[in-house]
């Protein structure tokens, strides 16, 4: 046996080598263990190893022994299967590899047949983790072969020390969280957006609950995981409903996508009066920006012509009936046009018009054809149009043919055919919907139809115009005629942040904010929203969902009655924790109605998961009798949702940011890192005030200062350097900017808000009252090097305590006395 000098890697305890035998010729494996880098008894662990001979997605153990090296000093080898791949720990770390719904599936599946092979033959992992699972490459020699998940290291991973072996079921759970915080969800369809939901509460519920895991059946649990990839497949599909009132969940339909068409889940679950509806509904393009899960795509597809009419009646959004609503996503761009260069040339650029207008042809074709079912409009004259506009492409309708289904049949066959065609490589004639006003011809052919199209403007929500769904060419291609200025066409348009969409107009030339465009950011929008219409807007939204869990579902409870009053406010709080500071400091509890309240910054899907983890915890000690939930387990899951939070952070992976702010692509894994300790270092700041700073001025007595808000106190300009970093926090609502800002020596003072959920995790209270002031200086201080930002603070504190008792000593000197 031979194996190369240079090893393909090395983990706690040894070093793998490419080896080979010499008899056969055959590639494989060598870890080389130095001498007390195993416990006694590692042997009889691979020995155990041997029961898992044959069973597939196992990295096949073949030998072992013990030998000495050229020095004579002595070290054990073990032999197994080569695998020609990486671990799933650098896999995921890779700019070229994107985690996917399948892949998880794929994975989930796999873990689990290999653990029902362990539970059958008595043999536990014990360290089980992505740099165990090996990804091998697809094997060229057989046909359609894909990548192959294969578990090693089995029985001496966790023999190299005398700590007690892991349970493998955590470990599962760790790995498949892991995995799902780094999916995009905006790219994914409905079914892999409902999976992704099911999978996390599936991880949380059934596997990664401490002290749950030792009676869990593989067997069981792979068939509980193929029933959630079929119930996502079946509440995907538009307009079933499978669910009766027995089975609904708090937690149901997380996202507008997996309502579909059911009439009764929309009357339940929507809530007419949401954040920021009358200036949404004001007659200007607007573009609306918030977090994932804001409800952003619920309210925008309630707000059309056709969902009125299937749910039979109209949404009671204030101002909704002085309007006719379209709605159109952007994946539908997106799954045209998966692939597209950085910059678009002409035909291409006609190419994506024609798709688009295609697009919302479709989307009012369908809705009048579901509106104008009893109608006898005559659509001949849109026929006519159509020959004119495609000639002989378009054949026209049969005597007694249904002229708009026709119409509507060309229309997916024409989307199908753009779609298909190579991205620029047609000829202009080819796409003739690509021109800039085509959707202003389009309405004014419809209005001589239909009468009643006359008496509203039209307007159009696009929704999920947020890059990279939609990438910056498409967006420069589009937005032409998007913030077009019209007189009964607007658009509405709905996008992550202010950052991930580009405002640019005909001729690149910039967007005017209020004159092309209104912007509407729902979280500065609930930043400055009053707390008492707060507290009811949340209450209208959980009393529905508090009344789907099925021990609570006979009594119409709100908020507080679930989970009680606060009985205390922000000042109390603080002043118990900073009294609290020393040996016997006591860990302060949140939980109550207006600590929830407090938490909120828009984001409702967030909401409804803490929410549902803490009916879950509370497990059956909650009924309609007792119906209010443990304060310890609200303080618990309010937490663990900011770890969460913290958690995405550090798997944020934005290459475009990253490289603005680095200039390199290569080391983007640690973008998501530096965001995460940038995060930590504000909230050490905001905890040092807390507890140490001076007390300040607070609803007429000195409390303790509390901040979770930066103001920037001089001219606001970051360094290149670090600017990225800044639009990463804004961008994914890490930090929130507070775009009505605030004036200051005639400047406009940025504000910068630490997301709400993430407060009880750092330990601070939910106090809006008071700010951590910065010098761009320090700004760009604290994003550039963020270890060093709370010594810093001390040592400027200091600082400043001891001029001022400079100060003082020096007044009260005989001197300086009047």
């Amino acid at each position: 046996m031979g194996f190369q000098r240079c090893p393909l890697g090395k983990g706690k305890i040894g070093r793998v080598y490419r080896a080979e035998n010499s008899r056969t010729g055959r590639t494989l494996a060598c870890k080389i263990i130095r001498e007390g880098g195993l416990s006694d008894g590692w042997e009889r662990e691979l020995e155990k190893v041997r029961k898992l001979t044959g069973i597939p997605n196992v990295v096949q153990y073949h030998d072992h022994g013990s030998d000495f090296d050229a020095e004579q000093r002595p070290y054990h080898w073990v032999i197994f299967d080569f695998v020609d791949g990486d671990n799933l720990k650098k896999l995921v770390g890779k700019q070229a590899f994107t985690v996917t719904i399948s892949f998880v599936e794929s994975l989930i599946s796999t873990l689990l047949d290999v653990l029902h092979a362990c539970s059958v033959v008595g043999v536990v992992h014990g360290d089980l983790h992505a740099g165990n699972l090996l990804v091998a490459k697809p094997d060229i020699r057989i046909r359609n072969s894909r990548p192959t998940v294969l578990v090693s290291d089995f029985g001496y991973g966790g023999s190299h020390n005398n700590k007690r072996p892991k349970d493998d079921y955590q470990e599962l759970a760790a790995i498949i969280s892991d995995l799902l915080v780094r999916i995009d969800t905006h790219a994914l369809n409905p079914r892999d957006k409902i999976l992704h939901s099911l999978l996390l509460d599936f991880t949380k519920k059934r596997i990664r609950d401490t002290g749950r895991t030792s009676g869990l059946n593989p067997d069981r649990l792979h068939n509980e995981f193929d029933e959630l990839c079929k119930k996502a497949e079946r509440q995907s599909a538009m307009g079933t409903n499978e669910d009766d009132a027995g089975n609904r969940k708090p937690a149901d339909y997380l996202w507008a996508e997996a309502l579909g068409s059911r009439i009764e889940e929309w009357k339940n679950l929507f809530v007419p009066n949401f954040l920021a509806a009358n200036d949404l509904l004001a007659r200007t393009n607007t573009v609306l920006t918030g977090a994932r899960g804001c409800g952003k795509t619920m309210s925008f597809r309630r707000l059309t012509k056709l969902m009125d009419s299937i749910i039979g009646e109209p949404s009671g959004v204030p101002g909704a009936g002085a309007f006719t609503g379209f709605y159109l996503n952007c994946r539908d761009l997106s799954d045209a046009f998966p692939w597209v260069p950085q910059e678009l040339k002409p035909p291409g650029e006609v190419q994506v018009i024609h798709f688009f207008h295609l697009a919302w042809l479709s989307e009012v074709l369908k809705t009048l054809a579901f509106v104008d079912q009893k109608s006898s409009a005559d659509y001949a004259p849109l026929e006519g149009w159509f020959s004119d506009l495609y000639g002989d492409r378009f054949i026209k309708t049969a005597i007694d043919e249904d002229i708009l289904a026709h119409l509507r049949a060309f229309v997916e066959q024409d989307k199908e055919r753009c779609h298909v065609a190579s991205l620029g490589k047609g000829a202009l004639e080819d796409w003739p919907l690509g021109r800039f006003d085509f959707l202003d011809q389009l309405f004014d052919r419809l209005v001589k139809i239909l009468p009643w199209l006359a008496t509203h403007p039209i307007y159009l929500f696009l929704d999920d115009y947020t890059i990279p769904v939609v990438p910056k060419a498409i967006q420069l291609a589009l937005n032409p005629i998007i913030f077009r200025r019209r007189s009964e066409i607007f658009f509405k348009v709905s996008t992550e942040a202010a950052n991930s969409f580009i405002p640019t107009g005909p001729n690149k030339k910039p967007l005017e904010l209020h004159h092309d465009f209104a912007l509407l950011d729902l979280a500065t929008e609930s930043l400055h929203q009053d707390e008492a219409d707060k507290a009811y807007l949340l209450d209208q939204i959980f009393r529905p969902r508090i009344r789907r869990h099925h021990n609570l579902s006979h009594h119409d409870y709100g908020l507080e009655d679930v989970l009680g009053i606060t009985p205390y406010s922000n000042n109390e709080l603080a002043w118990q924790m900073r009294k609290g500071v020393g040996d016997d400091k006591q860990r302060v509890m949140y939980h109550g109605k207006r600590v929830f309240v407090g938490l909120w910054t828009s984001d409702i899907r967030t909401m409804v998961e803490m929410f549902n983890d803490m009916l879950r915890e509370a497990n059956g000690s909650v009924d309609s009798d007792r119906p209010l939930i443990a304060k310890e387990l609200q303080d618990r899951c309010i937490r663990n949702q900011g770890g969460e939070m913290m958690t995405f952070t550090q798997s944020i992976r934005d290459y475009e940011l990253w490289k603005l702010t680095s200039g390199k692509r290569d080391r983007a894994e640690k973008f998501g890192l530096h965001l995460k300790t940038i995060v930590e270092a504000f909230i050490a700041v905001s905890r040092y005030e807390l507890l140490e700073g001076k007390t300040v001025g607070n609803q007429g007595r000195d409390n303790p200062r509390q901040a979770f808000r930066i103001e920037v106190v001089d001219s606001f300009a970051p360094d290149r350097a670090v600017r990225g970093y800044l639009d990463g926090l804004v961008r994914y609502h890490i930090f929130l900017q507070d775009w009505r800002g605030k004036s200051q020596r005639g400047m406009l003072t940025p504000r910068f808000y630490l997301n709400r959920v993430i407060l009880p995790y750092g330990g601070l209270t939910l106090s809006s009252h008071d700010h951590i002031q910065l010098k761009n200086v320090e700004l760009n201080s604290l994003l550039g090097e963020p270890n060093k930002f709370l010594d810093y603070w001390k040592k400027k504190r200091q600082l400043q305590r001891d001029r001022k008792r400079d100060r003082d000593a020096q007044s009260d000197h005989p001197e300086f006395k009047i």
